[in-house]
C-alpha cells in the first residue's frame, strides 16, 4: 500500500478528492488552514517548539509575504515551530509521494524541502504559458516529461512569434468599475478575516493576514490606485529612434511562486528593491527603459509604486493594455524576472533577453542572459545589454522544444473552482499521482506528436 500526502486548501479546489478512490493508495491530507486535513500543520504555529539545528531564517522568512512583514523574533519562532512539527511528521510517516500547489508560502517551502530531503517524490505543478499545458517540478526546475515532433514545435513557434500571443492564464482588461468593486471587497474581506482570526484563535494565520492593508500583497490599497493610468503614456508617444538603446522591462506579478520561490537568491523576492537597483544601473548607462505593467497586477500596487518608477528620467511607463508583442517589435532588449513567459516569446522574436534571477525552464542554456546573484545586477546587467545574444530561427525552435518538453498536456486548474472541468481535473490528477508513485519517472506520459493548437 502506497502512502501519498496531498496538500489542500478550502479556498481552492481540493486535490485530495480526486485520489480517494485509487486502489492500493492511502491518501493523507495536509493543509495550511487551521482545522483542515489529517494533520495539524496550521496549528503548529503556536506550539512554541524549537529545532535543534540551524535554520537559514533569511531564506525562509524573506521569501514569505507574511513573515517578512512581522517582527523578526516572532517570525523566527513561527518558522522553528512549524519546522519542528514537519520534522516529526515526516520522520514518523513513510510517505511515498507528495502532491501540492505551487509553492507560495513558508508552510509549503519547509514541507517540500523536508520531504525531498527524505527521498520523497514531490510535485507542485505550475501553469504553462501555452494554454492547455502545465509543468511538473517544485521550484521551477525543468523535468523532462514528454516529447514533440517537428510539426508540433513549428506550431508552438508560429504561435509565440506571432503578434497576438498572450499566456493562457492571463486575465482580461481591468476598468475603474472592477477596481472600485475590489476596493470595497478587500476592506470587507479584512473585517471578515479579523473575525475569523478571533473566532478560531488564529492570529498568525497566513491566509487571513495577507490582505489589505499589509504591504507586499496584491490588493487595491487606495482609491488613487483606481486611477493609476494617469502615470501611463501612449506607446505611440515613446521615442524609439535608437532601438539598440531601448529596453523593454516587463513588470512581474508580485509576490508569486516564480519570483519568491523559483529563484535561488531570495533577495530577488524584494521586488521594489530589485527594480530600484535595475533602474539605477540603466539610468547611469544611457539606456531608455519602457516599462509595462503586468495586466494581472494593474491596480494592485502600492500607491507610490508608479510614482517611484516615473522618477527615473530614462523611464517611460506605457499603458497596461499595450500588447507586449507591439513593444517587442520596436526594441532590441527585453528584461524579465525569473521564469517569466515573455522570455520565451522574446527568444522567438530574436530579442536579447536578460532574466533577473535566472529562467530555470531554460536551465541556464545560452539562449538568454541569466543574472543569478542579486549582487551581480549592478556590474552585469549593462554588460548583458551591450553584448546581445544572436539567435537564429533554429535556436528559437530548440529553445521552445527544451521548454515544452518539460510540460504535460492538460488544463491544470486547482485554484478557481468556478472554472473547473471535473473530468479534466480528474485526468490531470491521475497523471500527478502516477508520476509520484512511479518515483518521478516520466515514461508513462503520452508522447505528444500532434500539432500545437
Amino acid at each position: 500500500m502506497s502512502k501519498v500526502l496531498v496538500f489542500s486548501r478550502p479556498i481552492c479546489n481540493d486535490l485530495s478528492s480526486y485520489f480517494k478512490d485509487k486502489e492500493g493508495v492511502t491518501v493523507r491530507v495536509i493543509s495550511d488552514f487551521k482545522g483542515c486535513g489529517d494533520y495539524r500543520l496550521a496549528e503548529s504555529i503556536y506550539l512554541g517548539e524549537r529545532v535543534d539545528y540551524a535554520i537559514d531564517y533569511d531564506n525562509v522568512i524573506l521569501r514569505d509575504r507574511y513573515l517578512r512583514s512581522i517582527d523578526r523574533e516572532r517570525a523566527e519562532g513561527i518558522v522553528d515551530s512549524v519546522a519542528y512539527f514537519i520534522d516529526e511528521l515526516v520522520e514518523s510517516e513513510n510517505f511515498d509521494g507528495f502532491i501540492g500547489y505551487p509553492i507560495d508560502n513558508y508552510f509549503l517551502h519547509l514541507l517540500v524541502d523536508k520531504l525531498i530531503g527524505k527521498g520523497c517524490v514531490c510535485v507542485c505543478p505550475i501553469y504553462s504559458f501555452i494554454d492547455g499545458y502545465f509543468r511538473m517540478g517544485n521550484y521551477g526546475e525543468r523535468v523532462d516529461v514528454t516529447s514533440f515532433d517537428e510539426v508540433a514545435i513549428e506550431g508552438f513557434y508560429q504561435k509565440l512569434s506571432g503578434s497576438s500571443f498572450k499566456p493562457g492564464w492571463l486575465s482580461g482588461k481591468r476598468g475603474k468599475v472592477y477596481l472600485l468593486k475590489r476596493y470595497f471587497k478587500e476592506r470587507a474581506k479584512k473585517l471578515v478575516f479579523e473575525y475569523r482570526k478571533f473566532k478560531n484563535s488564529d492570529p498568525d494565520s497566513f491566509h487571513y493576514n495577507i490582505v489589505f492593508p499589509r504591504r507586499g500583497v496584491p490588493t487595491v490599497y487606495a482609491l488613487s490606485s483606481i486611477f493609476s493610468r494617469r502615470w501611463f503614456s501612449e506607446f505611440d508617444s515613446v521615442d524609439l529612434s535608437d532601438s539598440s538603446k531601448c529596453v523593454f522591462l516587463a513588470l512581474q506579478f508580485a509576490p508569486e511562486a516564480s519570483l519568491c520561490y523559483h529563484i535561488a537568491d531570495y533577495r530577488f523576492s524584494d521586488y521594489d528593491k530589485l527594480l530600484e537597483v535595475v533602474l539605477k544601473s540603466l539610468e547611469q548607462s544611457g539606456f531608455k527603459v519602457i516599462i509595462k505593467e503586468h495586466p494581472d497586477m494593474f491596480g494592485f500596487r502600492a500607491p507610490d509604486f508608479y510614482k517611484n518608477l516615473s522618477a527615473f528620467d530614462n523611464v517611460t511607463l506605457v499603458d497596461v493594455d499595450t500588447p507586449s508583442s507591439l513593444i517587442l517589435e520596436h526594441v532590441n532588449h527585453l528584461i524579465v524576472t525569473g521564469r517569466a513567459s515573455l522570455a520565451v516569446e522574446g527568444v522567438c522574436k530574436g530579442k536579447n533577453v536578460v532574466s533577473l534571477g535566472g529562467a530555470r525552464f531554460f536551465e541556464f542554456r545560452p539562449w538568454i542572459h541569466n543574472i543569478v546573484s542579486f549582487d551581480a545586477i549592478a556590474t552585469t546587467l549593462v554588460r548583458c545589454l551591450e553584448s546581445p545574444i544572436e539567435l537564429s530561427m533554429q535556436d528559437a525552435k530548440d529553445a521552445i522544444r527544451f521548454v515544452m518538453e518539460a510540460c504535460v498536456e492538460g488544463r491544470y486548474n486547482f485554484v478557481n473552482s468556478s472554472q473547473v472541468d471535473l473530468d479534466e481535473n480528474s485526468r490531470v490528477a491521475g497523471l500527478l499521482l502516477d508520476y509520484v508513485l512511479d518515483g518521478g519517472n516520466s515514461k508513462y506520459l503520452i508522447k505528444c506528436d500532434e500539432i500545437a493548437t
